[in-house]
């Protein structure tokens, strides 16, 4: 997400840019999400892994890791593919 934010990656979020987010709007973002996506609870994301999950043997804990998903009706991240970076 950061990479396409800073514009590493395409299709460069946001989808509907320019304008796209400065600097120190995705650094706040970055943060947002190191400190693990939490709500306004304070709760942090949850993420939900299925049978259908397809992990590559490439992503590993501690590491990057790419996550392809959704967000549900609950706000719940489901994974649909995790793999090393």
């Amino acid at each position: 997400m950061i990479r396409r934010l800073k514009g590493i990656s395409l299709p460069r979020m946001p989808m509907a840019g320019p304008p796209f987010l400065d600097a120190d709007d995705i650094r706040l973002i970055d943060e947002w999400i190191t400190q693990g996506a939490r709500n306004t609870d304070g709760k942090p994301a949850r993420l939900t892994m299925g049978g259908r999950t397809r992990i590559d043997r490439d992503s590993r804990g501690g590491g990057y890791t790419q996550v392809r998903g959704h967000l549900d009706g609950s706000g719940r991240v489901v994974v649909e593919r995790l793999r090393g970076r």
